[in-house]
């Protein structure tokens, strides 16, 4: 598979009561869109942080209005057009399915297995060694396999600490003190890195060329089982200005290929209605391709599919002005910065 150099990401999250989820959905004009903006690789959900999938799927909870095989004909028709397509799962947060499974929760230190504002997406989060972890490799087994995806996004992957009874078990097997906050820590580290070596491992044995990015686990921690790293920046989110800088500089170390993952909105991810600038994407998309990183805008889709065409232009604008500039990326390496260090006074 070849690396991913200009990119769109999508977040499709929709609450389990929506109606008509994809019904407006027009995958075709959709991927025309894709193709105006010259990308060649697209990330969208074949299951949400809801816990609701968007594919045929007979594993998991199929959204309950969806109608039709939203990803796969989004697959084929980016396929048609010579675009490659990544399914995103969202493994530490599954909503829906955490409902249905109380067992399968992050039971968390203090006894609870809810914590935080219950209105906040992680306030409920799942553990990988309960029968949950089997659940969720075998749903991106599926996805691949059905749906011919090129590649896995795998989200909120850093889950809490957990005492339930299967973790409490393997703990007493490694002699861990879970009272002991650094080492529980660190072997629920131990844990996350290790689910994602079985997932990335059962989805090869599909397909052996697939992409696949592990969001919430450590750059070097994935070394062995990515391809590819995506940094996660969006500035006037929460982020600030000045984390591209630093990252971007020890990224481009690493020796993998590195997506700049910036977005459309304004504040953070789902700022519905709220759109930035053009002049202000484009000081993010160009900072990162100075320093080697390559490009890919985060977006959200209304849960009926609606286009939003002053992003569609917005996108189609970022990509115009960064294509050109294909020439000089490929193969480039920045030049090396020396750092100053000062004592404080």
């Amino acid at each position: 598979m070849h690396e991913p150099r200009w990119c769109l990401f999508f977040d499709f999250h929709t609450m389990p009561a929506c109606p008509d989820v994809g019904a407006a959905f027009d995958v075709e004009a959709t991927a025309d869109w894709f193709v105006a903006c010259g990308v060649d690789f697209v990330v969208f959900p074949a299951r949400c942080n809801l816990g609701v999938a968007y594919y045929d799927t007979r594993i998991g909870i199929r959204h309950p209005s969806l109608k039709r095989n939203l990803l796969g004909e989004l697959v084929a028709a980016c396929h048609a057009r010579g675009i490659a397509i990544s399914a995103y799962l969202n493994t530490g947060l599954s909503h829906e399915e955490g409902l249905r499974h109380r067992e399968w929760l992050v039971l968390r230190a203090s006894g609870s297995t809810y914590g935080g504002d219950p209105l906040d997406h992680f306030f409920r989060q799942m553990c990988y060694h309960t029968g949950y972890g089997d659940h969720v490799i075998a749903m991106a087994q599926e996805v691949v396999a059905q749906c011919d995806v090129d590649g896995l996004f795998l989200d909120c992957m850093h889950t809490q600490p957990c005492i339930g009874r299967e973790c409490m078990e393997r703990m007493r097997a490694e002699g861990v003190d879970w009272r002991d906050e650094e080492q529980l820590h660190g072997f629920n580290c131990r844990k996350i890195v290790g689910f994602g070596e079985r997932i990335a491992a059962a989805a090869r044995a599909v397909k052996p060329d697939l992409l696949l990015y592990c969001n919430g686990i450590g750059y070097e921690a994935q070394q062995h089982f990515g391809t590819y790293l995506e940094f996660e920046c969006l500035p006037t989110g929460g982020w600030g200005y000045e984390l591209l800088p630093v990252g971007a500089r020890y990224l481009r170390t690493l020796g993998k290929p590195v997506l700049n993952m910036t977005g459309r909105f304004h504040r953070s991810w789902g700022d519905f209605g709220g759109i930035r600038t053009r002049a202000s994407l484009e000081y993010d998309c160009l900072y990162g391709v100075a320093n080697g990183l390559r490009t890919t805008i985060g977006d959200h889709f209304h849960p009926r599919g609606d286009r939003n065409r002053a992003v569609m232009a917005l996108d189609r604008q970022v990509y115009a002005r960064l294509r050109p500039l294909a020439p000089w990326l490929d193969g480039a390496r920045p030049q090396v910065d020396a750092a100053v260090i000062m004592l404080k006074p």
